[in-house]
């Protein structure tokens, strides 16, 4: 009898038993490819924000934005020209400071980012696109409005909501049919402003367009410093004047401050009508200031209510974040989905590429009130957003202006101060 030599073949039984640790043993050591297929390569998305200092509450809502978007987009699958790959949000902080946004920005471009969005604060903005300019990454401006951010002739960068030139001048529009509606003649104000980019922008832009509306004229543009503890002589040289209505420009404190010593002063007019102030739509304006913030009307941006997405996005904020929401969440969420869009179509992670897609954007499904779908006009522009008059009343800031938008009935003229029930 000859002697079985080991190792000259194996059974059936001892190559299935065999094989089935081999199989184990490549996936423990990292080959899902194999068996279930590698998931695709993540998106990197930079957002740069004011997320401390003094603007890092309206940085973080508009932070909040972004993220909520990102989700959103993952939770429905992802990009799916991509193979349903996820976005992966990159965050830097500019604080308050340019040079904090050029370096955040850089930094979050060397770590791979495909598109950037940020950065609230307009002279920041304007230092970061000048980064990504550099470095052919789009960005995709969402609050920023400062008119220079897009005239400089840059390829990369573009911007959802409207410039400031192009919101003063719907301002006045605004106005125009205020005053036919409610036959109450609105023929001149005073624009108390912050001194720093936002306000100058706006300055310039009233000034620019004055002319086309014969019938108001501004009486003065009175700046204060930004970030100001008293207003008082700003505001009694409004006062002075005798304006048919207050226009500003402010943040949240500065706001709050103006219309605190409008009170004390007893400023009587036909009504605060701001032309864009990002501190009135903040729910702690409205908190802080009670019964003083009623009647207080601004021209701004706001959430398209009619459009069940937007509802559900806006209690999805409230339940996820436990606070408030407010139109800068809007704005950026917005912003994200121009960019996810922009990607889908472009099938691709190159910034050039996503960068070219973004120019042939025609996007009809967002959050904000506009008409027509997001388009980008040569200089990177959106125009289709549209402004509405909100007032505040009983805590509450609801639209009133214009119909098709308006959710409550504008009160105007107001009332004087000496008629109202002030706590």
């Amino acid at each position: 009898m000859k002697e079985k030599k080991s190792g000259d073949r194996l059974s059936r039984r001892s190559f299935l038993k065999q094989a089935g640790v081999c199989a184990v043993g490549v996936a423990a050591l990292g080959f899902p490819s194999v068996i279930r297929g590698k998931e695709p390569e993540e998106v990197l998305i930079g957002c740069v924000n004011p997320l401390s200092g003094p603007a890092s509450r309206e940085g973080t809502y508009a932070h909040n934005g972004v993220l909520m978007a990102v989700e959103d987009i993952n939770r429905a699958g992802g990009i799916k020209s991509l193979g349903g790959a996820k976005l992966k949000l990159l965050a830097g902080d500019c604080v308050v400071d340019p040079s904090k946004g050029m370096s955040e920005t850089e930094r979050l471009i060397k770590s791979g980012v495909s598109v950037m969005l940020g950065c609230f604060v307009s002279n920041i903005t304007i230092a970061a696109t000048q980064v990504a300019e550099k470095y052919e990454v789009p960005f995709i401006v969402d609050v920023s409005v400062g008119d220079m951010i897009t005239e400089r002739g840059f390829k990369y960068t573009f911007r959802t909501i409207l410039k400031t030139d192009v919101h003063a001048q719907q301002y006045y529009e605004t106005l125009e049919s205020l005053s036919k509606d409610t036959d109450t003649p609105i023929r001149t104000g005073v624009f108390l402003h912050e001194s720093g980019l936002f306000g100058q922008s706006w300055k310039q832009s009233l000034m620019k367009h004055a002319g086309k509306f014969s019938s108001f004229k501004i009486l003065d543009y009175i700046a204060y410093p930004t970030q100001t503890k008293d207003m008082t002589t700003e505001v009694l040289k409004a006062k002075a004047l005798k304006p048919d209505i207050i226009l500003s420009v402010n943040y949240l404190a500065d706001a709050i401050l103006m219309m605190r010593t409008l009170y004390e002063q007893k400023v009587d007019c036909l009504g605060v009508l701001s032309s864009a102030s990002t501190g009135m739509d903040e729910p702690n304006f409205g908190k802080t200031l009670g019964r003083v913030a009623d009647y207080v009307a601004n021209c701004t941006f706001y959430y398209n209510w009619k459009n069940p997405k937007t509802a559900d996005m806006l209690d999805r904020y409230t339940k996820r974040f436990n606070e408030p929401w407010r139109q800068i969440v809007v704005q950026s969420y917005d912003a994200m989905l121009v960019a996810a869009d922009s990607i889908e179509r472009a099938a691709s992670r190159d910034p050039k590429k996503i960068r070219d897609a973004i120019a042939q954007t025609n996007l009809a499904d967002y959050r904000t009130y506009g008409r027509g779908p997001i388009k980008f006009n040569e200089h990177g522009d959106n125009l289709s957003f549209r402004p509405a008059t909100v007032q505040w009343m009983n805590g509450k800031e609801e639209a009133v202006f214009p119909l098709d938008i308006a959710r409550a009935k504008l009160v105007f003229p107001v009332p004087k101060w000496s008629e109202r029930k002030i706590d």
